[in-house]
């Protein structure tokens, strides 16, 4: 882990392959809601060796200081100061799970030249989080079971505990006021504007975030389609790691145009 100071905040980052050099493709991977870093580390490892990762934990959240802002906005100039305190100056590509995705969303509205493609992973232009979501965030007292019904049975304990310790991780001052603040962000006017080509990636099963959101994503934006993963719950990426690397590292290294849509081609039925 490595610390990266923005404004008064010491910001955590994940980068196992050290700092990048100005001509290595960095992604940067941003977490959802009471996640960390830590939940893409088997990925990171797992990507094509052209591919430099990044992985942050936002204000709050896993081993980072500070206020989490209450807008998106302030979050994706989070973002943006990081990679630029790290001597990243060029276009990067994107991975965003769940909230992390609409940050990316409004990331890419904000700062067009920064993003040059978007993954976004079980994720809405428009979260309403449920009551009892806010209610545990505000008091620290978490409902682990239900947190563990969310997952395939087949998944191993293991990698839920991941999302178990970063519950416990996450620290939100006034989280009441913050949560709501932020269920009421909506990123559906910044759509149109996105020109940034995305890959909307499914999971079907997911029982925190109804498929149906990441299906109109990708039919609001002007360069998104939707990849299914069939039987996978909203924590795709720490249940299927190396499928989720695969489908990372054939978008973001697909030169041709056309193979990129064939790539965006397969989606979900319902």
């Amino acid at each position: 882990m490595s610390i990266a100071s923005i404004k008064d905040a010491h910001i955590v980052y994940l980068a196992p392959f050290g700092l990048p050099k100005p001509e290595q493709t960095v992604i940067l991977f941003v977490h959802g809601l009471g996640g960390s870093s830590r939940q893409f580390e088997e990925i990171m490892n797992l990507l094509a060796p052209n591919l430099f990762p990044i992985a942050i934990d936002l204000p709050g959240h896993g081993d980072s200081e500070g206020i989490v802002p209450v807008s998106v906005d302030g979050l994706a100039t989070i973002v943006d100061g990081v990679l630029s305190s790290i001597g990243v100056s060029g276009s990067i590509y994107y991975v965003g799970h769940s909230f992390g995705g609409l940050i990316g969303l409004r990331f890419a509205a904000l700062h067009p030249r920064r993003v040059g493609r978007m993954v976004l992973i079980a994720t809405t232009a428009k979260f309403r989080l449920h009551p009892d979501f806010v209610d545990q965030a505000s008091s620290g007292r978490w409902d682990f079971s239900s947190v563990q019904k969310s997952f395939p049975s087949e998944v191993p304990q293991s990698r839920k505990q991941i999302v178990l310790l970063d519950l416990m991780r996450f620290h939100v001052p006034s989280a009441n006021g913050t949560l709501k603040a932020w269920a009421g962000e909506d990123a559906h006017e910044s759509l149109k504007n996105i020109r940034t080509p995305t890959l909307v990636v499914v999971p079907d099963a997911d029982v925190i975030l109804s498929p149906r959101h990441g299906r109109a994503l990708a039919h609001l934006m002007r360069d998104a389609s939707l990849h299914c993963v069939s039987g996978a719950g909203h924590y795709v990426h720490l249940e299927r790691p190396e499928l989720l690397a695969g489908i990372i590292s054939s978008f973001f290294t697909t030169d041709n145009d056309r193979e990129v849509k064939a790539l965006q081609s397969i989606s979900c039925e319902w």
